[in-house]
């Protein structure tokens, strides 16, 4: 059976994520980029599915890093970062969001760049995966919803809560979010 990945926040080739964004734990660009790309082939397999949530390379480099990547079967979802004719050139489409249930058979997932406080089926426990924060704002969004059936799903999230910056399995997101109830009180819309 093939698995589900997501990963956001690659930032291949863009050093300022070193810096501005302060992703420690890397040597360079060069360093940074071979770990995490080294990180995705070790576990994501050429018949399984990795969806991108944006931010994934530096403009005009994303051919090179796709091309890095072994898994075939790879879904685009645009950051703020990225290049729409860039990226659906390289990726055959590249979407502003893109829904779709886990292979687990779990309910709906919404994936989008930016953390959204309300999304399609939130009411009925759906799920939301997100980059473009850094990890930065998890520790607010759980304050203001702490049953939310959402998190950042990018490399500085992986390197918090995995130990290193590889995509997250679905099952991993499960685990994580499967006891919150959802923030939406469901009565709401009866």
């Amino acid at each position: 059976m093939n698995n589900l990945y997501i990963t956001a926040d690659t930032h291949f080739g863009y050093a300022a994520v070193l810096t501005k964004m302060k992703r420690f734990g890397f040597r360079d660009i060069e360093d940074h980029d071979r770990q995490v790309l080294d990180c995705i082939n070790a576990k994501v397999d050429v018949e399984d599915f990795l969806i991108i949530v944006g931010d994934f390379a530096h403009p005009g480099k994303a051919r090179y890093y796709r091309n890095e990547i072994k898994c075939s079967k790879v879904i685009m979802v645009l950051g703020n970062h990225d290049k729409r004719g860039e990226c659906t050139e390289v990726f055959g489409c590249a979407h502003d969001m893109y829904q779709m249930p886990f292979l687990t058979g779990e309910l709906s997932s919404v994936f989008c760049h930016y953390p959204m406080a309300f999304w399609d089926n939130s009411h009925k426990g759906a799920y939301h995966f997100y980059g473009h924060c850094h990890t930065q704002r998890e520790a607010t969004l759980d304050t203001a919803f702490p049953q939310r059936r959402s998190m950042d799903v990018g490399v500085d999230n992986a390197m918090r809560l995995l130990g290193k910056p590889e995509p997250f399995h679905e099952q991993e997101l499960l685990d994580i979010l499967k006891d919150r109830s959802g923030h939406d009180p469901v009565e709401f819309y009866l």
